[in-house]
């Protein structure tokens, strides 16, 4: 029953994590040390090179009782060379959701890191580690190129609509002409037919030879 207990808490959180500092993203590590059961969270997913929020909860290993009083510092360094850890205090203040404990820790760069967590409750006390893959950060420049083109590109849609809606005006106004209009208009540029023109001259014009009857 406790082990379901300390599973139930978990999956809680890993639904119910939102995208809030520290309180989402994926679960980078779930295992037991010492007297406790140690769950860390990261965020976002995948971890690019830059600030990510790391939470954690730390439970009782036998009741899986949240333990809120926990003391719990994160060490990172990159695997790949010999630098420097960076080392950070994670809080409550830090995390919305209650049961956790978070910081913000800074990649520096892309590659391999390693994690150490340090966890410590009156006399008890705790460490372990874990590896995590940091992908490089998006491009700050496509993000600016982004926002600079987009007002030219909702300018240049507004443009192409206007001049659509212009022309259907134009094409609507032609079709919408009564023919009767354009049968007049077009008979005052036709001539006459010939059969229906006046052969026969006046007879009462001066110089006509009158008809004899």
């Amino acid at each position: 029953m406790k082990p379901f207990c300390r599973l139930a808490a978990v999956l809680v959180l890993g639904v119910s994590a939102t995208a809030a500092r520290g309180d989402g993203g994926t679960m980078l590590l779930h295992q037991d040390a010492g007297p406790f059961t140690i769950t860390l969270f990261a965020a976002p997913q995948p971890l690019q090179a830059g600030a990510a929020d790391l939470s954690v909860m730390v439970q009782d290993r036998n009741s899986g009782e949240v333990l809120l009083d926990s003391v719990i510092d994160l060490s990172v360094a990159p695997e790949a060379e010999r630098a420097l850890q960076q080392t950070v205090r994670l809080s409550r203040g830090q995390a919305s959701n209650r049961l956790l404990q978070a910081a913000t820790v800074h990649f520096s760069r892309a590659g391999k890191w390693r994690l150490v967590l340090l966890v410590r409750r009156g006399n008890d006390a705790a460490s372990l580690s874990t590896e995590c893959t940091v992908e490089p950060g998006s491009s700050r420049a496509v993000l600016v190129w982004f926002y600079v083109l987009l007002p030219a590109g909702i300018i240049l849609l507004f443009v192409v609509h206007q001049g659509l809606k212009l022309r259907q005006k134009k094409q609507e106004g032609i079709s919408g002409t009564p023919r009767s209009v354009l049968r007049t208009e077009n008979s005052w540029c036709k001539p006459a037919p010939l059969s229906k023109m006046n052969c026969h001259p006046d007879r009462s014009e001066p110089g006509f030879p009158a008809t004899r009857h």
